[in-house]
C-alpha cells in the first residue's frame, strides 16, 4: 500500500509524463542540477558490448539509469544489487517498464514493444511491474493511448541489428538464464544528479560504476570548460573511487565517435590558436561543415580536457564500435574511458 506521500509525487509525475507527450515544443534542462521531468531513449546508443567486459563479474554495481540497458547488462554479468540513479525523475518508470519488460519478453518482442508500444505486449508483462509503475504506465496509456507514447521517446531510433549488437544481454545463447537472474537481483533507484548523488549512497560499495555519457551532457554547448572538466574529475576521484572495491572498474565516460588520432588534432588546433573555430551543439552553418566533419567540436574539445586529468590515474581508454552518433575522422571509434583499482 503506498504511502500518502508515495501517491503524491506518482501523481505529479503522471502530470509531467503528460505533459511531455501534449506538449511537443518542451525542451529539458540538461543542465539541471536539480531532480527533472524528461523524455526517453528507447535503447542505449553506446557500445556495451564493447566495455562492459571491462567489469569483470561484478556483485554489486551503480550505474545511471537512462534507458534501462545499462542495469540489463550488468545483470547479464551477474551482478546481485543495482544501484541505478537519474537526474531524470521519470527514468525509474522507464528502467522498471524495461526490466520487467525483459523479464518476460523475447529479444524481438523486447525491441518491437519499444518501438511499437502495443498495449497488449503491455499487458503481457505489466503483472511484473510494481504496484505505483503499473499505476504510471496504465495511466498514460489510459489518457493516450499506445500511438502517443512515441512522443515520449523522440531521440533517433537504432536499428535492430545495432540494439542487439550492442547489447549482450539480448544474446539468444543465455537469455532464458539472463531472465532468471532478473528475478533475484535487487535493483535500487535514486533521483539524483551525479554532483548529489553521494549523499544517497549510504556506505555502499561497489565492483563497477558506469557514468554513461554523462560527462559530454555537463559540457553541452557552450558550457565546455576545465572548470567544468576538473570538478568532474573531481567527483570520480574523490567521490566515487573511494567506494570502489578492489579490482573493481569505473568507466568514467563514454565518447562518440573520438580516438587519439582526433584527440591529437584537436589539441593541435587548440595549441595554435584555434579555439574559437569549435563547432557548438546546435544547428550548423554552411562555414562550419568542414570542421565539423573534421571533428573541431566543443564534444571533442570536452574529452581532450578530461583525458587530460586522467592520464596520470590507472586508466584504460577502451576502442569500442562506433554506434550513429558523434562525427568527426571517418576513421574515428566510439571509446569509453575506464578506470581501474588495483590493490
Amino acid at each position: 500500500m503506498m504511502t500518502v506521500e508515495e501517491k503524491n509525487k506518482l501523481k505529479e509525475e503522471i502530470n509531467k509524463a503528460i505533459h511531455l507527450i501534449d506538449d511537443e515544443s518542451y525542451r529539458y534542462d540538461i543542465l539541471n542540477e536539480g531532480n527533472s521531468f524528461e523524455r526517453f531513449y528507447n535503447f542505449a546508443t553506446e557500445d556495451m558490448r564493447g566495455y562492459y567486459h571491462e567489469f569483470g563479474k561484478p556483485r554489486t554495481f551503480l550505474t545511471v539509469g537512462a534507458s534501462g540497458d545499462q542495469i540489463l547488462n550488468a545483470v547479464k554479468l551477474g551482478a546481485e544489487r543495482i544501484d541505478a540513479f537519474d537526474l531524470n525523475r521519470l527514468s525509474k518508470r522507464q528502467c522498471s517498464q524495461k526490466v520487467s519488460a525483459a523479464s518476460v519478453l523475447t529479444p524481438d518482442d523486447l525491441y518491437n514493444y519499444f518501438n511499437t508500444f502495443k498495449e497488449e505486449m503491455f499487458t503481457s508483462f505489466s503483472d511484473r511491474l510494481k504496484e505505483e509503475d503499473r499505476i504510471f504506465w496504465s495511466t498514460l496509456f489510459d489518457f493516450n493511448g499506445e500511438s502517443e507514447f512515441s512522443k515520449l521517446y523522440p531521440y533517433k531510433k537504432l536499428s535492430k541489428e545495432m540494439v542487439c549488437r550492442i547489447n549482450p544481454y539480448l544474446d539468444e545463447d543465455g537469455y532464458s538464464e539472463f531472465q532468471k537472474r532478473l528475478a533475484d537481483v535487487e535493483i535500487n533507484y535514486i533521483d539524483s544528479n551525479i554532483y548529489d548523488l553521494e549523499r544517497y549512497l549510504g556506505d555502499n560499495t561497489y565492483d563497477g560504476m558506469t557514468f554513461s555519457n554523462i560527462y559530454e551532457y555537463l559540457n553541452y554547448g557552450r558550457n565546455v570548460s576545465h572548470e567544468n572538466a576538473l570538478r568532474y574529475y573531481e567527483f570520480i576521484m574523490k567521490q566515487m573511487y573511494p567506494r570502489l572495491n578492489d579490482n573493481g572498474t569505473i568507466m568514467v565516460t563514454y565518447m562518440y565517435a573520438f580516438s587519439d588520432k582526433v584527440r591529437d588534432y584537436v589539441k593541435e588546433m587548440v595549441a595554435e590558436g584555434d579555439l574559437d573555430k569549435l563547432v557548438y551543439s546546435g544547428r550548423l552553418a554552411i562555414d562550419q561543415l568542414d570542421l565539423y566533419l573534421r571533428g573541431m567540436t566543443s564534444q571533442n574539445y570536452s574529452y581532450v580536457l578530461l583525458l587530460d586529468l586522467f592520464e596520470k590515474e590507472n586508466i584504460k581508454k577502451v576502442a569500442t564500435t562506433r554506434v550513429e552518433f558523434g562525427q568527426s575522422f571517418d576513421d574515428a571509434h566510439d571509446m569509453a574511458l575506464c578506470l581501474k583499482k588495483t590493490k
